[in-house]
């Protein structure tokens, strides 16, 4: 609900989520064999069961107070959740295969709790200023928090097509985010730029190949990372170009959206020598992120489309190979897309007849967001081109 007035505005809700995930493997090698290992389910497989479930409620109330004929705005909230997780195929797991848990001495279930509750409160406020009609100025803190799900904390094993048995120990995660910036309003153009830092404790995250004591590798493992560090600098602009001359009636609208991360690292205190304590690049996120291009579009001959740029920069893959070395990083690839729709035939204000033409990677550029192609990952699809017919009524 939500209370508006000249001086301030409140917003207050609730909301809440309940879901479980059923599965039909289990953790035991008998994975979706028929008859499995127990003579009742002959020749049928392992029927659905239920695995975990997950409960969140939340309440907030957030409120602006609008000062200097609405020039100079405050604001403020809170909200508190509570997580509530649950195993309900309890005796599934296979922690004495893992020696992530088995060398820590834990090696079958009762050692570990069969539910988790999480409660929280998390603020956030903020202030933005307009010294102009055309400026505005604004500073942001929020705090974030999340509760680990009940697959993260009770999944079996991979079997369960998460990618890592689940750890019942796992902490929330908690998050500090700043932010601070401007956005610039002309009749013509339009500039944004926004500085943020985030630090977050506890994050949840699954690591392949985290080593156990140098000699081998032990397979995936849902973890805390102790601290995780995203900073850097979001800047968007945009442009309006039209009765130009020399353009014939030809309209142009420039845009260019990035995002450069000055720091993204993050540091464990559990895991083996090529991990533990130390700071590594965070990984599955590339360092610059741009994209550009324009819109264009001819009233007279009723032809508008799009050619936008997208550049990757580089990033990092997987844990597998820490403690081997230096990690091997891919990206700085630029993906270029146009698109392109003309009205064939029109009659009266609403029927019409139009040809759109989309060709995906124009250029044909060979990349992947996974990795280097083709040592570790197949690549994105090349170019492709679809002409699609649309009647309008």
């Amino acid at each position: 609900m939500t209370y508006t007035s000249e001086r301030f505005d409140l917003t207050g809700g609730l909301d809440y989520i309940k879901y479980e995930l059923d599965n039909s493997s289990t953790a035991r090698g008998a994975f979706l064999q028929p008859g499995g290992r127990d003579p009742q389910w002959a020749g049928l497989g392992f029927p659905m069961h239920s695995t975990s479930s997950t409960t969140l409620w939340g309440a907030f109330l957030v409120g602006t107070l609008k000062l200097d004929d609405g020039r100079l705005n405050l604001s403020g909230g809170l909200r508190y959740e509570h997580a509530r997780a649950k195993d309900l195929s309890v005796g599934d797991e296979h922690y004495d295969r893992v020696p992530y848990f088995t060398s820590r001495g834990i090696t079958d279930r009762s050692q570990l709790p069969t539910s988790r509750s999480f409660d929280h409160v998390s603020p956030t406020f903020g202030i933005s200023y307009l010294p102009a009609d055309w400026l505005k100025l604004r500073a942001n803190y929020t705090q974030g928090w999340r509760a680990p799900s009940g697959r993260q904390l009770f999944a079996s094993s991979f079997y369960e097509d998460y990618g890592a048995p689940g750890d019942p120990r796992l902490k929330p995660e908690f998050t500090d985010a700043f932010e601070v910036g401007f956005d610039i309003a002309r009749e013509r153009w339009r500039l944004s730029a926004t500085y943020f830092y985030y630090e977050v404790k506890d994050n949840i995250y699954i690591y392949p190949g985290v080593r156990e004591d140098g000699s081998g590798a032990q397979g995936r493992v849902m973890m805390n990372v102790d601290r995780r560090i995203q900073e850097g600098i979001e800047l968007q602009a945009s442009t309006n170009l039209r009765d130009i001359p020399g353009l014939g009636g030809l309209e142009l609208r420039p845009y260019i959206n990035a995002i450069h991360m000055t720091r993204k690292k993050e540091v464990i205190d559990e895991g083996g020598p090529g991990l533990q304590g130390k700071w590594w690049p965070i990984t599955r996120m590339p360092d610059t992120a741009v994209g550009y291009g324009f819109g264009f579009g001819h009233a007279a001959a009723k032809l508008s489309g799009n050619l936008n740029f997208n550049y990757y920069g580089k990033q990092y893959g997987g844990r597998a190979n820490v403690g081997d070395g230096p990690l091997v990083g891919f990206g700085k690839f630029t993906v270029a897309n146009l698109s392109v729709r003309k009205r064939l035939w029109e009659s009266g204000p609403s029927n019409s007849v139009d040809l759109k033409m989309d060709i995906n990677n124009l250029f044909d550029k060979t990349y992947s967001y996974l990795g280097r192609v083709p040592e570790d990952a197949y690549a994105y699809p090349g170019r492709n081109i679809h002409a699609t017919l649309i009647y309008n009524f």
